[in-house]
């Protein structure tokens, strides 16, 4: 079978979770040796697209990019026109046109034999936010669903809301949980920045749903009681009411801010008494997963995607629930109930392994093909 990616997803974020998602899909297709892929990575500075490797089943269609160039509405309209251009060549074999993100390019879409979209989660729809940049992604995203002949959900939780929010769509969702690519990364040997065994850690954007305020005000109960204990924040830039609630807290001297590479972001998992993650929404939750493979117990909440991929393994509190989310820290600081939350947390992510995502991929791509 034959596999086109678009260039959306580069073109949003520089380093960001779709981009790497895409990169990796296209990787694990060419290397299962039963797909044609190709990634029209198009004109931009994203890296996953820029350092995505050739090889004879994985072709990459890319123009080199000067530094000094600013990605603008114009770069993406040249982009465009040549993307059109490279899949005139490839679509004269039968081909399944996956956009990476949104829009669809609708002549694209005509040419092709199959066109999949893939909801990665319904938040913006869910947690609206004003203005015109906001409202044109909510409206390229609904034109997509409506263009795709399939559509691809990343959970049960982001179908349901997708089918709730778009009616039109139902029965035409199939779901595929995500899988990442931490599973194929060592530690690196640069320690964390916080002694092992004595921080927590939290991953990704902490504002809006995310709650983090939630954690900081349970890590702060716990806190209190041990002077050495530490938190780590990676990713995300502070805001100014986060900054203020820390010091509120009198946390200022207790937290540390890391912006890691891959290797480095394992280190801080495997030497973490938990992971905290106290979202009210999430479209899968990847961070979740990656703990649970480095054997980082999860604190998290039961709401959305989070149980589909925790299970059994995460202790679970309210989003604002400070007290029961404050018990669950202290339970981790127990080194027997920190290995037999991480030893669950490692059984549970076999289930999301790249092997078994590029199975549920090929197996999706064929019933594409066969109903066209």
């Amino acid at each position: 079978m034959r596999v086109f990616f678009d260039d959306p997803a580069f073109h949003i974020e520089t380093r960001g979770g779709v981009s790497r998602h895409v990169a990796l899909l296209a990787r694990l297709l060419a290397e299962s040796g039963e797909a044609e892929v190709h990634v029209f990575a198009g004109w931009n500075g994203n890296r996953f697209g820029r350092e995505l490797a050739q090889t004879p089943r994985l072709r990459v269609h890319r123009l080199p990019r000067p530094p000094q160039l600013r990605i603008n509405g114009l770069a993406r309209g040249i982009s465009a026109v040549w993307r059109r251009v490279v899949a005139a060549g490839v679509f004269r074999s039968p081909t399944i046109y996956h956009g990476s993100f949104y829009p669809l390019d609708p002549q694209l879409a005509v040419r092709a034999s199959a066109t999949v979209c893939t909801l990665y989660d319904m938040i913006p729809e869910m947690y609206p936010v004003s203005g015109r940049s906001a409202q044109r992604y909510r409206s390229d995203k609904e034109a997509a669903a409506r263009l795709a002949t399939h559509l691809l959900a990343i959970s049960e939780s982001t179908a349901r809301d997708a089918e709730r929010l778009f009616p039109w769509i139902q029965g035409r969702t199939t779901v595929v949980p995500l899988t990442t690519d931490l599973f194929g990364v060592a530690a690196a040997a640069r320690p964390s920045v916080a002694p092992p065994g004595n921080y927590f850690l939290m991953v990704g954007q902490r504002d809006s749903y995310k709650n983090g305020a939630l954690a900081l005000r349970a890590f702060a109960a716990v806190a209190a009681g041990r002077p050495g204990l530490r938190l780590v924040l990676c990713g995300g830039v502070p805001r100014r009411e986060e900054t203020a609630l820390i010091a509120d807290l009198g946390l200022a001297e207790r937290v540390d801010f890391i912006a890691p590479d891959d290797a480095w972001l394992r280190t801080h998992y495997e030497n973490a008494l938990g992971l905290l993650y106290p979202s009210r929404h999430e479209g899968f939750g990847l961070p979740v997963l990656e703990a649970m493979l480095c054997g980082c117990p999860v604190v998290t909440t039961p709401l959305t995607s989070i149980p589909e991929v925790a299970g059994e393994a995460a202790l679970y509190a309210g989003p604002d629930d400070v007290a029961t989310f404050a018990a669950h820290l202290r339970t981790l600081l127990d080194p027997v109930a920190r290995e037999f939350r991480g030893g669950l947390g490692r059984k549970r992510a076999e289930l999301f392994r790249p092997e078994a995502h590029v199975r549920r991929m090929l197996d999706f791509y064929r019933a594409v093909m066969s109903a066209r």
